[in-house]
């Protein structure tokens, strides 16, 4: 027989023995039964979750602290804006969207709650391309996004536009495509100036896009926005 079987033999025979002698004892009154080996009882579940939160007490709720902090945060960037108005920026010349964020601003402050969720939200859209060759592929993604809000989004009632971008209207046959317009004067300019970033260009014009004979009439609440563009354009003539 192997070395190995005959050692665990011979320890299973000593464990017995030594059983059996201490099942003697207790039964001549030599030894007590609380001193008698005592068999190590399985914990139950919740002993098994006393005796983690005993130890991991600390951890856990910090654990936990951090996953709720992680779902809100996610949950506050996934959260849509509920826009009232689109303002298209649409121009020749390339400007980032720091550059004109506080128009965005601008207006919100002259503007109303027109969805009625009880805040003003402006949606700046940047669609200034770069008057260079190099760039024929992003400068005709721009057009087509132009066109795709055009075609689609009727909360764009406002545009700002350089006079390269006006033209761009007329040679697509969208001539009669804004009711009215007007060319931006100093004071919009110190309004949304921005620290750090280079001026916005001279002479731009903001308008209004028509809704008469158009798609927009039967789309719902687009009469509403209409209205507040005319009105919000009559402010920026009079402030100057």
């Amino acid at each position: 027989m192997p070395k190995k079987k005959v050692s665990e033999t011979l320890s299973q025979q000593r464990k017995a023995r030594q059983d059996f002698l201490e099942l003697k004892k207790m039964q001549n009154g030599e030894m007590a039964v609380d001193d008698a080996p005592k068999i190590k009882t399985p914990l139950t579940f919740k002993e098994k979750l006393q005796n983690f939160w005993f130890y991991y007490k600390v951890h856990t709720i910090s654990i936990i602290c951090a996953v709720l902090i992680l779902i809100v945060g996610v949950s506050q960037c996934n959260a849509e804006t509920n826009w009232d108005m689109w303002v298209v920026y649409f121009s020749y010349s390339p400007v980032l969207d720091e550059q004109i964020k506080p128009i965005g601003t601008y207006l919100e402050k002259i503007s109303t709650d027109l969805n009625g969720d009880g805040e003003v939200n402006i949606q700046m859209i940047n669609c200034s391309m770069v008057p260079d060759n190099k760039n024929y592929k992003y400068n005709q993604s721009v057009l087509t996004k132009v066109q795709s809000i055009i075609a689609s989004e009727e909360k764009a009632m406002l545009f700002i536009f350089d006079s390269d971008s006006r033209e761009y209207f007329e040679a697509e046959a969208l001539g009669d495509f804004f009711q009215a317009e007007l060319t931006l004067g100093d004071n919009f300019y110190r309004k949304t100036k921005t620290a750090g970033y280079d001026p916005l260009p001279e002479n731009l014009q903001i308008a209004v896009r028509r809704v008469k004979d158009t798609t927009l009439e039967k789309i719902k609440d687009s009469d509403k926005i209409h209205k507040e563009a005319l009105r919000i354009l009559e402010y920026l003539e009079k402030k100057g």
